[in-house]
């Protein structure tokens, strides 16, 4: 089978056009999810998609797919894709490279007249960066996994109040059940690494193996209003003190298990006056670890201290652990799969975990599924720093390329990880 090379001056191009919808900062964008700045480059990869004779749906969380039929159309897809949606401080790459490099997949493969045996569908999940509305994550691809359900997803809400369904409606992009994904042959997914690993190794390619898996905790904290400087530093019920107070006792307990990861990102104060004393304190804390049993460890030792401390003042709290995106094992089979195409084009790889949660986390959960990891520079992501080189772009996308097409012409099922 030809090899088949990306044609980076087109894909930069397509990217410099996405980096102008929600731009902030000259190099950063903010593309919040169903807000009038995804509609408009919803929109935009749509027209995309049609242009390259694509059939395109969107289902009932608003993905979006653009199918490429194959030449043997009852046999299931091989998918590639990411999202279109960004942090608030976001960057370029993270998410918006795996859709775009999706769609230059089609671009190459209808320019030089390659058919395959599978179909191919690109698509654009909703929330992935699961910024804007909760308890989800992953709105989109925690809907077609049913890893929460129609309902639930539905109803999280955001800062203001708004709904998922709403804003779904709003900007137009509530589609049809009938549309979701269903059986997928495989799924592979493009990112940036979100981590230095592969720069300080001076490696092109990850050939990731699996993620870690992330789990959120929310905690809240109940003390008692009063005047802020009417009432004696005595006797106080300070939530946002005892807050603290955790948080410096979370980060204590994690340095004492390498491996930890832990980030308190989310902070919410009531009344939220400078003039009183903080009643109710919540915020929101993830964290991760490759062991599992350390990880059970760790939060049980998070809740036990966190009682303790806010039992001294006889104060309240509340603790819920949520799996934020499952623990996911990629398969060996597209793992050979990546590293044989990039050896062959004579790039460095490395396998690797993933700490950084994707949709592809869900998508191993229903099919054989795996990922492709180019350096970002410094490993800054969710940045407006975040940076990745068309060097390394092209690389990535070359590989990505040539497993997709090497996944399309096989007939034998693959086999997907447990």
């Amino acid at each position: 089978m030809k090899r088949q090379v990306v044609n980076l001056e087109r894909l930069m191009e397509t990217l410099k056009i996405s980096n102008k919808i929600g731009l902030i900062s000259e190099t950063g964008v903010r593309r919040i999810a169903l807000t009038q700045e995804d509609k408009i480059m919803r929109d935009i990869f749509m027209g995309w998609l049609e242009e390259e004779g694509l059939e395109v749906r969107v289902d009932d969380f608003g993905n979006i797919y653009g199918r490429r039929e194959g030449l043997r159309n009852d046999l299931t897809p091989v998918m590639t894709g990411s999202h279109l949606d960004t942090q608030p401080y976001g960057g370029r790459y993270d998410g918006i490279l795996g859709v775009l490099s999706g769609l230059e997949i089609i671009k190459v493969l209808n320019e030089n007249n390659v058919q395959t045996l599978r179909p191919i569908e690109v698509v654009n999940f909703t929330n992935e960066e699961g910024y804007r509305f909760f308890p989800s994550t992953t709105s989109g691809s925690d809907g077609i996994c049913n890893i929460l359900t129609k309902e639930c997803i539905y109803e999280t809400t955001d800062e203001n109040g708004y709904s998922f369904e709403e804003e779904l409606k709003k900007i137009g992009y509530l589609g049809d059940e009938k549309n979701r994904a269903k059986d997928i042959y495989s799924f592979v997914e493009l990112h940036i690494e979100q981590g230095p690993i592969l720069e300080q190794k001076n490696k092109s390619i990850g050939i990731v193996e699996g993620d870690k898996g992330i789990k959120r905790i929310e905690f809240s904290i109940k003390g008692k209003t009063s005047h802020s400087t009417g009432t004696p530093m005595e006797g106080r019920k300070d939530a946002l003190l005892k807050a603290a107070e955790i948080v410096v006792a979370i980060h204590q307990i994690a340095k004492e298990k390498v491996g930890t990861i832990i980030n308190i990102g989310k902070f919410k104060i009531e009344p939220g006056a400078v003039s009183h004393i903080p009643c109710d304190a919540k915020f929101t804390m993830h964290i991760t670890h490759q062991d599992e049993n350390i990880l059970d460890e760790l939060i049980e030792s998070i809740k036990k201290k966190s009682s303790t401390i806010v039992a001294e003042e006889k104060m309240e709290i509340e603790i819920n652990a949520y799996s934020s995106l499952p623990k996911a094992r990629f398969s060996k089979e597209i793992m050979n799969e990546i590293e044989e195409v990039a050896h062959d084009f004579g790039y460095s790889t490395l396998r690797m975990l993933s700490g950084g949660g994707h949709d592809a986390n869900n998508i191993a959960t229903i099919a054989p599924t795996g990922m492709v990891f180019i350096p970002c520079k410094d490993g800054v992501s969710h940045s407006v720093e975040e940076f990745a080189s068309e060097e390394d772009i092209e690389k990535g996308v070359n590989v990505l390329l040539n497993v997709v097409l090497k996944l399309a012409q096989q007939e034998d099922n693959l086999e997907q990880e447990g």
